[in-house]
């Protein structure tokens, strides 16, 4: 991220979190004269919704998260995402709400685009909010009870014994 922020130096760019990546860019984004890279640290639930609505793009140029659910966040503020494709998130539509890259030289073309189409940040900015409702949490836990009763149904249709309650 700080290389493309090198390559951007009109766009501010804020990294949250503190993990062991932090001094390693915070040392090349100093050697590489990044004026507009601001580190944030750790954030509470609250702060990193309050970044993210204050952001234009969401950049997750990392590969190794397992399920990275701060794609879900970023996607329900609305921001389109860019994200390696290794993890094939559910909650990024490639070409519709963001794009999912499986090269660093990808990853810096799609920001290119999202940092100069205005008209393709906004549809993908707001796609990301109508794909983000999908995972709206009663909605979720419907279709959960939904898959389980029918289950449920199909094994005792076949004869196979149901546990009742919990086990």
């Amino acid at each position: 991220m700080i290389h493309e922020a090198a390559k951007w130096p009109k766009v501010q760019f804020r990294l949250a979190g503190a993990g062991e990546e932090e001094g390693p860019c915070r040392l090349l984004a100093a050697s590489l004269g990044c004026g507009n890279v601001e580190f944030l640290g750790h954030l509470s639930q609250v702060q990193l919704g309050e970044e993210m609505r204050k952001a234009d793009v969401f950049l997750f140029p990392s590969v190794i998260e397992g399920h990275p659910q701060v794609l879900g966040q970023a996607a329900a503020c609305g921001l389109p995402c860019i994200a390696m494709n290794v993890y094939r998130p559910d909650f990024v539509v490639d070409g519709k709400t963001g794009f999912l890259v499986a090269t660093a030289p990808e990853q810096s073309e799609r920001l290119r685009m999202l940092l100069t189409q205005g008209e393709l940040r906004r549809s993908m900015s707001e796609a990301a909010v109508r794909h983000a409702a999908k995972f709206e949490w009663e909605d979720v836990t419907k279709e959960w009870e939904r898959l389980f009763e029918s289950v449920v149904a199909r094994r005792r249709s076949l004869g196979t014994s149901v546990p009742e309650g919990p086990a």
